[in-house]
């Protein structure tokens, strides 16, 4: 079983906060090397990339005023850092990304692109992100006898956030021709598994788990298997 490593600081900062801030910048860098390599120009994979990280920031606040019932100071209230959900996050940031590929008026070719070479950078930079969950331990699951489980000073319980740290490195280490789809499908069935885990299940959870799986299910179908390169070779003309 995994010891208890509790870490809630570092030189007076919360080491949540810095998980956050340093998994997107990891998530930027490698986002530009993955346009780059297609071919698309830096000030639209930058552009891209805002429309992400923003809609993604202000997303997750969002969802943390919701499920707190608007029992928040107005300094929590404006402070997006105060708290953050992950699920509505990583929608918004997709909805903020699709709407900038609407305005460029890109195609279903291209589009994929875009998305799988967001879908590569992806998983380093989310390992980066849930090292803060697991030093902080604000992802606690029921208690456990599994040997993945984290020996809580109560009791050993499942950790959330080590499953989905370990689901990232999978991806990190195992190349994929469609990463946007296996994003997708993979991230919806650990969502939907990982509901059963915790302490506190809200429905709406759930939901947007059962929500990712569809989407990966629909953008398995919707593209079909296109090789890798050449899909922004009209931007260099």
């Amino acid at each position: 079983m995994i010891p208890y490593w509790h870490w809630p600081e570092a030189w007076g900062v919360p080491v949540h906060l810095l998980a956050v801030v340093g998994g997107l910048v990891v998530a930027y860098v490698l986002f530009v090397k993955e346009t780059a390599r297609a071919g698309f120009p830096r000030a639209r994979a930058d552009e891209f990339a805002c429309w992400v990280i923003v809609g993604g920031l202000l997303g997750a606040h969002a969802g943390y005023l919701a499920l707190n019932g608007g029992a928040v100071s107005w300094v929590r209230w404006l402070n997006p850092a105060a708290g953050a959900v992950t699920m509505p996050g990583l929608l918004a940031g997709w909805l903020g990304a699709e709407w900038r590929l609407w305005k460029w008026g890109s195609g279903g070719r291209e589009r994929l692109s875009w998305w799988d070479a967001g879908a590569r950078a992806f998983p380093v930079a989310w390992m980066v992100v849930r090292l803060g969950c697991i030093f902080s331990h604000d992802e606690a699951g029921v208690f456990t006898g599994f040997w993945l489980g984290v020996r809580y000073p109560e009791g050993t319980r499942h950790d959330l956030a080590v499953y989905e740290w370990l689901w990232a490195a999978v991806l990190a280490v195992w190349p994929s021709e469609r990463p946007m789809a296996r994003l997708l499908l993979s991230y919806g069935v650990l969502r939907v598994g990982l509901h059963w885990l915790r302490v506190e299940r809200h429905p709406a959870d759930l939901v947007l788990g059962v929500l990712v799986l569809l989407a990966g299910a629909w953008w398995q179908l919707r593209f079909p298997l296109f090789p890798w390169g050449g899909v922004g070779k009209r931007w260099r003309s």
